[in-house]
């Protein structure tokens, strides 16, 4: 796919294409600490610390009337892989979103934080209304009749993750529909309302938060933050990509209005050996206006297995990137992550990767 694609360019063509050699995957593993299925590494702990995890699964009924890769089972890989492991299972702290309600006070403030990024009022009640006739915004982002309702508590969801934070550190909100596509005029590539940075601009309402930045290592450019956070003097915004590949966007480079958005484009193929330095210069450049809160938009369709694109990360290197988050935001800078993409389910994907993730800060070992 050219890098010029139009956005309405359809994901169902990625699947076709032979991004990869499933074969001949990573044949010389370079070996990592990783938490298995139901393991224990117990021997090897020295530190513990605790997740919250906000999930429901009132998530998974925006739902597809046919097979798709944005479909409710990921959720379900997700939490089957974190409750069975029995190492990590006991340092979750599972939570419910804050539901919305009718004419709840949540709900308003759940709209207002909507609105002040989806600015243009035609694209919400046009999503209300194809929800209501549960058709579909284009033919790759689905809709179904609870939809708009799902994507609202999706958006309270990563609003509570900010309130926890930045009580607390850190928290992870485990929702879907995923965001990064949306823009302020619109929903595509499975993406409905811009979940990460509608919690940017609701961060910046806290009175301790002056600077946010977003970091989106989803393998596909997040062109929906960017269009809505670009014009922002307070929020950076990195996103690393696979290049080319759909939406078409995010070529690399340094762009925005006050230059507060990096673009790092990866080859197919690329592996973690090669991203680690992208992924160090991400973090530099998040970090320049010592943001008060890391907002991590969590794709994992990377991962070597993933159908939809092809480059070459493990469910371990997820592990890695939540310690050099971590090491890089310090005591002062809270972080919190976010579900976008990933779309194996089987061993070795998105639940694993999730896992690894989510591991990576709760899970400290002699090793690391």
């Amino acid at each position: 796919m050219p890098p010029n694609a139009s956005c309405t360019t359809r994901l169902a063509f990625l699947a076709a294409l032979p991004f990869r050699n499933f074969a001949t995957s990573h044949s010389s593993p370079q070996k990592r600490s990783s938490l298995k299925r139901g393991g224990n590494m117990s021997a090897e702990r020295s530190a513990e610390r605790r997740m919250p995890v906000i999930y429901s699964p009132v998530f998974k009924d925006h739902r597809p009337k046919r097979v798709h890769p944005e479909c409710p089972e990921r959720l379900d890989a997700c939490v089957t892989a974190l409750k069975e492991n029995d190492q990590l299972s006991p340092l979750l702290d599972w939570l419910e979103p804050e539901q919305v309600p009718g004419d709840s006070e949540r709900r308003k403030n759940v709209m207002e934080a909507v609105r002040s990024v989806h600015r243009f009022e035609g694209y919400l009640d046009e999503l209300q209304q194809v929800c209501k006739a549960g058709s579909g915004l284009d033919p790759d982002t689905y809709v179904s009749k609870q939809s708009f309702e799902v994507a609202l508590l999706a958006v309270s969801a990563w609003m509570q993750a900010v309130d926890l934070a930045c009580e607390q550190r850190t928290a992870w909100a485990l929702a879907r529909p995923p965001g990064h596509h949306a823009t302020p005029a619109s929903g595509m590539g499975f993406c409905l309302l811009s979940n990460a940075a509608i919690a940017a601009k609701y961060a910046l309402t806290k009175d301790n938060v002056n600077n946010v930045a977003i970091l989106d290592y989803d393998v596909h450019h997040g062109n929906g933050t960017e269009a809505s956070v670009k014009n922002e003097k307070n929020i950076r915004f990195a996103s690393s990509h696979q290049w080319p590949l759909y939406p078409g966007s995010g070529e690399g480079g340094v762009s925005g209005k006050y230059e507060n958005v990096l673009n790092v484009t990866l080859p197919p193929g690329t592996d973690i050996d090669t991203y680690r330095d992208e992924f160090e210069r991400m973090l530099d450049f998040v970090m320049e206006d010592d943001p008060e809160l890391i907002i991590v938009s969590a794709g994992f369709d990377a991962l070597d297995v993933d159908p939809l694109a092809g480059l070459m990360f493990r469910p371990e290197d997820y592990r890695l990137f939540t310690q050099l988050i971590f090491e890089r935001a310090g005591e002062n800078t809270k972080v919190i992550f976010g579900l976008e993409g990933g779309y194996n389910l089987e061993e070795g994907g998105l639940g694993d990767a999730v896992r690894e993730s989510i591991a990576g800060y709760c899970v400290q070992t002699e090793s690391e």
